[in-house]
């Protein structure tokens, strides 16, 4: 479950904020949950672009993973990087991890959190999506909430790119109005109509996010785990 800490934290980064209220349903058969939304909006806001130096260091990570430039980012992390929580691994972990079977997941999380928004949790640490460490439980669905970011992102009528667009969410968080694998996630609009994104263009709560840390005068990459 989400905390109240990283709830005001993300308005604090500033993400207009979706919550779906689950009703019952009236089968016990289905796990799927009627929901209706209400919807608080506050101004975006990306802490990252208050530090030219931390902005040049984000450009090239970004850029990196676009590439899908092993080397480049090598340069750009530190020699231990955090990849599971507590647990520091070597820099060559993360580099097998873009070269191994599961290579393309791996690269596209990176180009999405690069790409993310942020916080700084002090002067010299920075983590995409606006998170810190500390949590306790609010009554969210955390495998079903997602976030759109700067970026407008179509909602389709169905689960589907050429389906017609009904509207798009724009620094927006909600939760769906089911967990999905698949390649859409559902959402119940504030109107009350059923719309569909695609997933690979939203953040999860428990998406990868990247940590950055300047050391010794340069920003590095030094974690890059799941959000929870």
């Amino acid at each position: 479950m989400i905390n109240m800490k990283c709830f005001r934290h993300l308005l604090a980064a500033g993400f207009a904020l979706v919550i779906a209220v689950a009703c019952s349903t009236a089968s016990d058969d289905t796990d799927d949950l009627v929901q209706a939304a209400r919807q608080v909006t506050v101004p975006f806001v990306d802490q990252g672009s208050d530090d030219v130096s931390f902005q040049t260091a984000r450009a090239v990570l970004a850029a990196a993973s676009a590439a899908r430039d092993v080397a480049a980012i090598k340069r750009i992390t530190a020699p231990e990087v955090v990849l599971e929580p507590d647990s520091p691994s070597r820099r060559d972990v993360l580099l097998s991890n873009l070269t191994g079977p599961n290579a393309a997941q791996f690269w596209q999380a990176l180009a999405r959190s690069s790409a993310a928004g942020g916080m700084f949790i002090d002067e010299d640490r920075f983590v995409t999506t606006g998170f810190d460490d500390n949590w306790s439980d609010v009554d969210w669905d955390i495998a079903a909430t997602y976030f759109a970011g700067p970026t407008p992102q179509p909602v389709f009528a169905r689960p589907s790119l050429v389906a017609p667009v009904l509207t798009s969410l724009q620094n927006v968080g909600f939760e769906a109005t089911r967990w999905s694998d698949g390649p859409f996630v559902e959402v119940r609009l504030t109107d009350g109509r059923l719309g569909y994104l695609r997933r690979a263009d939203l953040l999860g709560i428990g998406d990868y996010r990247v940590t950055f840390e300047r050391i010794d005068g340069r920003w590095l990459m030094t974690g890059f785990m799941p959000g929870l």
